[in-house]
């Protein structure tokens, strides 16, 4: 949290101390290092050496606002990545000091061009305000497709952002190539440098693809010559998580700089909702109202045609956390992205799964 200051704190224990945030609040933005707990780093989880202990240094600070410092925060936004599922427990969450729920969500079901599902826990002192709180509805039946987010960018304009025809080789089932065609927002794509073996999106703009609706497959990849496929800019990455050109940050530094700061950001529509009913919750529902007159105005009607909890699904972690899993948007979600590796362990131990949650009240 920043707390309106200008410069947000460089550490996380710092919320716990720092003069400039010892005051009460109502809500606390806040998150850990995702790269212990993402398919993409190395799956040490807590146990990772560089930041495996930056849960406990979050709880650690939040716990010190309200024993040492005396401050009454009453609620809590955080977010990592869902395969943070695989690692945490019960009793770690209790750390936090908040009553929290656990969701996972992707962006497309919020209005970004983007599909990569991210882990949203919401937690509040007190407990009635949890039982309180309504999950946000999704604000769209369909994706917003990827090629509503793309700029004009060439080989002379641009050529840091093309592939060399020689890594073509490299292309494998796990690389997410796309054209014009494709009807889905971009697949997690903080994580594309360019590398045809990362789960980044790279666009391919050969003419002869330009009306295809699915991914490349390996073998089209390789028949690519140079200038067919690129990566996405990070301008573009910028506005996949729904910023207005006026809030774009600004980019500076080199190609690669300017990706690793994209890197840090979020689907803001998804906090902006949460963010609204989080206060609702708390006896403070005019963002929601405004929010959604908002929506109104702007013809997104899917918020209101959903039905509670009718796009939500309980399930348990293997480590048997309950969360709320919001549902693939019918027909359109990219299958690609829609059983992570907890969720196909869920899958295949569906009976103990019903166990846990009977045991947990969640179903009868």
């Amino acid at each position: 949290a920043t707390f309106r200051s200008k410069e947000p704190l460089d550490n996380i224990w710092r919320m716990g101390k720092d003069p400039r945030v010892s005051r009460s609040t109502d809500v606390i933005y806040c998150g850990f290092c995702c790269k212990p707990f993402s398919p993409a780093g190395n799956g040490l989880g807590f146990d990772d050496v560089h930041f495996g202990d930056n849960f406990d240094l979050l709880a650690k600070a939040l716990c010190d606002r309200r024993d040492v410092l005396l401050l009454e925060d009453k609620c809590l936004i955080c977010e990592n990545v869902p395969a943070l599922l695989n690692h945490i427990t019960l009793d770690r969450i209790e750390r936090l000091g908040f009553y929290c729920k656990v969701f996972v969500v992707s962006g497309s079901q919020f209005r970004c061009a983007s599909a990569r599902q991210r882990l949203v826990l919401v937690g509040f002192r007190d407990r009635a305000a949890l039982d309180r709180f309504t999950p946000p509805p999704p604000q769209s039946v369909a994706p917003t497709p990827l090629r509503a987010i793309l700029q004009d960018f060439s080989q002379e304009s641009s050529p840091d952002l093309f592939i060399n025809a020689p890594k073509f080789r490299m292309a494998t089932n796990d690389s997410h190539v796309v054209s014009l065609g494709y009807a889905y927002g971009a697949r997690s794509p903080t994580s594309s440098y360019g590398s045809l073996t990362t789960p980044g999106t790279l666009l391919c703009v050969a003419e002869h693809f330009k009306d295809r609706e699915l991914p490349l497959t390996p073998a089209q990849v390789r028949q690519l010559d140079y200038g067919h496929l690129r990566r996405l800019h990070p301008m573009e990455q910028l506005a996949s998580f729904s910023y207005e050109a006026h809030e774009q940050p600004q980019l500076r530094g080199r190609l690669t700089a300017q990706y690793a700061a994209v890197a840090q950001t979020i689907c803001l529509n998804i906090f902006e909702a949460f963010q609204a009913e989080v206060l609702a919750a708390i006896g403070k529902p005019s963002v929601r109202t405004e929010l959604y007159e908002r929506l109104d105005r702007m013809g997104v009607t899917a918020h209101r045609s959903s039905g509670s909890g009718s796009w939500l699904e309980t399930r348990v972690s293997r480590t048997g956390v309950p969360f709320y899993k919001y549902l693939n948007l019918k027909e359109f979600d990219d299958p690609a992205d829609e059983l992570s590796e907890y969720e196909l362990w869920v899958q295949e131990n569906i009976r103990e799964n019903k166990r846990l949650l009977e045991k947990l009240g969640l179903v009868s």
